[in-house]
């Protein structure tokens, strides 16, 4: 890259009207030459070599440290799906272990005490479940009432609290 900047740049630099005109003295008359010396100085040099000569010069270690940014966080990104995966795998995998368990267990215990003990054990444990939560239900009404009445609401029924 040294080498670049040291010789090939500045020769192309200071050297290209000449090999411009060695190229093209015996086939162009002296105004296409002049028009091309021109062109070099107007659009070659300010648009294409300099700007060439800057990127060279002084973003070779940005560019180097862009590349391995990029991937670096490709990698990374790679291997936080692999690990997402993983993880998705084996909770996915105990979640259908905890189901067929829990089905077999149901299936082995109805076969165990029978079929019509496990219904009315079944609409025991289910009577349970929702006297529990009717209790539910009317604790939180009975806060809400209260919290309104306090606050001077209604108490849901359409009577005003007293003050």
């Amino acid at each position: 890259m040294a080498y670049l900047q040291e010789t090939i740049l500045p020769y192309v630099r200071d050297y290209s009207s000449t090999i411009v005109r060695k190229t093209f003295t015996s086939a162009l008359p002296h105004t296409t030459i002049d028009k091309l010396s021109d062109m070099r100085s107007d659009f070659v040099e300010p648009y294409i070599i300099r700007p060439l000569a800057s990127l060279i010069a002084f973003s070779t270690t940005d560019m180097m440290s862009f590349f391995i940014m990029v991937i670096t966080l490709y990698l990374s990104l790679r291997i936080l799906d692999y690990a997402r995966r993983v993880v998705v795998f084996w909770v996915m995998l105990v979640f259908r272990l905890a189901f067929w368990a829990s089905v077999i267990g149901l299936g082995f215990y109805v076969y165990n005490v029978g079929a019509t003990r496990a219904v009315a054990e079944a609409g025991w444990f289910f009577g349970l479940v929702q006297g529990f939560i009717e209790d539910f239900m009317d604790r939180a009404e009975s806060t809400r009432r209260m919290g309104n009445a306090a606050a001077g609401g209604s108490t849901g029924y359409g009577e005003q609290a007293a003050w």
